[in-house]
């Protein structure tokens, strides 16, 4: 409706231009905040990348500091939509070990995703489009109409290889319960988190072997899991389209 207005030569509201403008103002401070941490902590531990025993060290030397700044690198690593979660996975397992670096992930996610599905739901359409385009926005607007929708988010964020960061975004722009989704969107991850942090303490155990062996395994689960995210999309689409066209009725 809005964008049929501004067609026809009305203006937009004031309240969307303030939510653009507001939207803006995150963006900017969000790529301001990424640029500081990668100068400040992204780039000194690129030094130690290849040997996780000095990584490690860094980090403990840090203390409580390192492990905020590495909730505060997640956590810009989801509002970026860009940077993958993986290697940020392999070195919370190299640095923490498997039960505090899934933690660490667990919360991280679990800020950074209640950040995004607070903003989308309240600054709407305008703000993600900032992030993502209409078209990849449309792919998921079965998310608005199907009644099993709640269901389908758990699921959705079970499968590795789904694009969460999208989701994310656009289930903020439907009605479903913050905490549903705040379940969904940490609860539900932990299986494929730990299998990627279980990896990168492999690596710094120096136990070379099964590291590969459990990257080969998530690289394999990702593959099976973007295959069977296609095919679930499409299904849902073509059941949310059918749903339409039973409640509209032959023309």
């Amino acid at each position: 409706m809005e964008d049929r207005k501004e067609k026809n030569g009305a203006q937009p509201a004031a309240g969307s231009t303030t939510n653009r403008r507001k939207g803006i103002l995150i963006i900017v401070i969000i790529a301001l905040a990424l640029a500081a941490l990668i100068i400040w902590a992204v780039i000194p531990m690129r030094e130690f990348g290849s040997d996780p025993v000095r990584l490690r060290a860094y980090m403990d030397e840090k203390g409580p500091a390192g492990v905020i700044l590495f909730i505060g690198m997640i956590i810009l690593q989801v509002l970026s939509t860009v940077i993958p979660a993986g290697p940020f996975e392999i070195a919370a397992g190299t640095v923490f070990g498997v039960g505090k670096g899934v933690l660490i992930c667990v919360i991280g996610m679990a800020i950074a995703s209640s950040l995004v599905f607070l903003l989308s739901r309240k600054l709407g359409p305008r703000f993600v489009r900032l992030f993502f385009s209409q078209e990849k926005i449309d792919s998921l607007s079965f998310m608005h109409n199907s009644s099993r929708r709640n269901l389908i988010v758990m699921l959705l964020f079970l499968i590795p290889g789904a694009p969460k960061d999208l989701l994310t975004f656009v289930v903020g722009m439907t009605d479903m319960p913050y905490g549903l989704f705040l379940i969904a969107a940490s609860v539900c991850r932990i299986p494929s988190i730990l299998l990627t942090v279980l990896s990168g303490n492999a690596l710094a155990s120096d136990r070379k072997w099964l590291f590969w062996l459990l990257f080969a395994l998530v690289a394999a689960v990702y593959a099976i899991g973007i295959v069977a995210f296609g095919k679930y999309r499409r299904k849902l689409k073509a059941s949310s389209r059918a749903q339409s066209e039973d409640q509209t009725g032959p023309q």
